[in-house]
């Protein structure tokens, strides 16, 4: 009987522990937060758009002239010179005085190098009267001496009286000092007040001219489309080689205050450092951005996308915090969403 007690008490303590354990599994299993649970699958990713300048930073080199030198045309006493270095003198500019006689500074495409009288004709003429035209002076014919070719020097010289009449026989070179360029700046000027002066005495030395900047190391992976440059506030056209050459927008150029700055501390020691300028696109360009798994069949920058069905071809331009920016190659509208590949899709390009 003592036995069938102890028996009986040890079997309801095994239950009780028994339910406790139950119970205890029950109140403290783990708990799947809610929304944690197993999703489907991927099986599309959104499409996204982005306008994009395609902006770069970066490096020009620059070439110049070789140094040239402003001449004296005649001879005389030099008794007044209009040059300070880095002050520009341009085409019609009284430059100088030597005795009596007022020199002036004349930009033609050919150098005056005869007297020129009416009617006289050639390549100097056409040059001088085209320079004449530049200049704002009203010329009807451009092959010939004329009157209006006379009367326009005549008011450059200071000849032409109130009545509109001059003293003017012959329009000679040795009142011209040539320029190459339509304007110039000089670097030094050599001339001194009180000098004996020849023909052929060097007289300006130009500072040297800009005759182009060009990127140094051309950006990879521009996109398609034309590019300018932008230094402050000035924006430049460039040619498909990088470089710059309008003679007007190197003139602009040299004008602002990057190159100013760059220009007065560059020396012999630091003669290769370059300007710093911003390549962009002239226009704006839409770039697409989407999850990289959408890209299949990669080769380089080439890869191709799942559009619904249909097979398309994107170029890869860049990634940036896990998305992939792209553009569509076959100039077709971009979709909303673009169909993940599950790894038997059709590639997009033949070889």
């Amino acid at each position: 009987m003592k036995w069938n007690r102890i028996a009986y008490g040890a079997t309801l303590v095994l239950v009780i522990l028994g339910i406790g354990l139950a119970l205890g599994a029950y109140l403290f299993q783990p708990v799947t937060p809610h929304g944690t649970e197993k999703a489907a699958p991927l099986t599309s990713t959104p499409v996204s758009s982005r306008t994009i300048d395609d902006k770069r930073t970066v490096s020009l080199s620059v070439t110049y002239t070789e140094e040239e030198k402003l001449f004296s045309p005649t001879t005389g006493l030099l008794t007044r010179m209009n040059c300070s270095p880095r002050a520009p003198i341009s085409s019609g500019n009284h430059i100088m005085t030597l005795e009596d006689r007022n020199i002036y500074a004349l930009a033609t495409s050919i150098p005056l190098w005869r007297d020129l009288s009416y009617g006289d004709k050639g390549d100097d003429v056409q040059a001088l009267n085209e320079e004449l035209q530049r200049l704002g002076y009203t010329i009807t014919t451009t092959d010939t001496i004329t009157a209006d070719t006379f009367r326009a020097i005549a008011h450059m010289m200071g000849l032409l009286s109130s009545y509109n009449t001059y003293n003017l026989p012959v329009i000679s070179p040795s009142s011209f000092i040539w320029l190459p360029h339509s304007s110039i700046t000089p670097a030094e000027c050599t001339a001194k007040i009180g000098q004996n002066i020849e023909v052929g005495t060097p007289l300006i030395t130009l500072e040297k001219t800009l005759t182009e900047v060009r990127i140094s190391d051309m950006p990879q992976n521009l996109l398609e489309g034309e590019h300018n440059l932008t230094i402050d506030t000035l924006t430049l056209p460039i040619n498909a080689d990088g470089s710059v050459t309008d003679p007007d927008a190197l003139a602009q150029l040299v004008n602002t205050p990057t190159y100013r700055a760059w220009k007065e501390q560059i020396t012999d020691e630091n003669s290769n450092q370059k300007i710093s300028a911003q390549l962009a696109l002239v226009e704006p360009t839409l770039l697409y951005s989407l999850s990289p798994a959408a890209i299949y069949a990669i080769e380089g920058q080439e890869g191709c996308v799942l559009d619904g069905t249909q097979v398309r071809p994107v170029r890869i331009i860049s990634s940036e915090l896990g998305q992939t920016f792209i553009t569509f190659t076959d100039n077709k509208p971009a979709p909303d969403t673009l169909n993940l590949p599950t790894g038997s899709e059709t590639p997009c390009r033949s070889h």
